[in-house]
């Protein structure tokens, strides 16, 4: 299965017999995952309604990488889960469990990354992340509240942004997170990643019955899908491995982004299918693994579904890079 990536201007995304029409480059229908349409490129209405009846979602994000929305498959799943998840308010003591278990495992995958990464780089900085990120993983598991539980993660996020400088290895630097817009390259390849995560988080929510804008832990917002940024939160490390792997094989270059007059740094054409490329893979089974990254996130929306409606335990997606 794979993603297509559409984005010039003008092109309409059609269908001809079996097959899914781009521009020059065409696809059989049935390896389409999904399709991202980005900017001014568009999708004819007898192609949309092929790729919905097949099961097959839409994504649309602007040139500048801004998740603007998605078509999704129709499903009469989930009418009673979503009555009990609509009940579910952030901060009961069922969301706070549930919260904590997803921010020890976003935690517990950074410090993962950071351990690999020592092992043949080591350096104080390192270390001091690694032993950070344990105890605050240790913390996570028992917050009090949605804002200590915050915190918490908000020291964790810290820590792991002070130790990437420390993993990096190619032509850029990294300076700590920014956003809207991001201001290098290293932030606009993670931000880029993360909205293509949010797409799969929010289909994957979908076909599991639950509503992706009720979270558990991000609070609703306008056209904020709070669930599915809830889902995200676990899958971020395959998004940062994937940015530093791409920095350190030297496979992102300067030629790859567009800086804007107010200082932002985007991917243009060619640096979208160049992380395209490498997310599909990132996304795709590895060997050795019991799932496709692709099919945790689909079995953790699931997991997520049982925990909301049925008390079930949730338990973190077990990754290692």
């Amino acid at each position: 299965m794979c993603v297509v990536l559409v984005e010039d201007a003008g092109v309409q995304v059609r269908t001809s017999g079996s097959r899914l029409v781009a521009g020059e480059a065409e696809v059989p229908l049935a390896e389409v995952d999904s399709v991202v349409v980005v900017g001014g490129a568009g999708v004819t209405t007898p192609a949309l309604c092929r790729l919905l009846d097949g099961g097959t979602r839409v994504v649309f994000v602007t040139t500048r990488g801004r998740y603007r929305g998605a078509l999704l498959p129709a499903t009469d799943a989930g009418v009673a889960a979503r009555a009990k998840q609509h009940r579910m308010r952030p901060g009961s003591a069922r969301a706070l469990e549930i919260a904590r278990e997803i921010v020890r495992s976003k935690i517990a995958h950074c410090r993962e990354l950071c351990l690999r990464h020592r092992r043949n780089h080591p350096s104080d900085e390192l270390d001091l992340s690694c032993e950070q990120l344990r105890s605050l993983g240790a913390r996570a598991t028992g917050a009090d509240s949605t804002a200590e539980l915050r915190g918490v993660e908000g020291a964790a996020a810290a820590a792991w942004y002070r130790a990437l400088p420390s993993m990096l290895r190619g032509e850029f630097s990294f300076n700590g997170r920014s956003r809207r817009p991001p201001r290098d390259p290293v932030n606009a390849m993670l931000s880029f990643g993360y909205v293509l995560l949010t797409g799969e988080a929010v289909a994957a929510l979908h076909a599991a019955g639950l509503d992706p804008y009720a979270g558990v832990y991000h609070a609703p917002g306008c056209r904020r899908p709070a669930l599915g940024l809830d889902l995200v939160e676990e899958f971020r490390c395959l998004v940062d491995s994937m940015v530093l792997s791409l920095v350190n094989r030297r496979e992102a270059r300067e030629d790859m982004f567009q800086r804007t007059e107010g200082g932002g740094v985007h991917l243009n054409a060619r640096g979208r299918a160049v992380f395209l490329r490498e997310y599909q893979a990132a996304m795709g089974q590895r060997p050795g693994a019991p799932q496709s990254a692709r099919r945790a996130v689909a079995t953790q929306a699931h997991k997520l579904a049982g925990a909301i409606t049925g008390g079930t335990a949730y338990r973190g997606f077990p990754w290692r890079p």
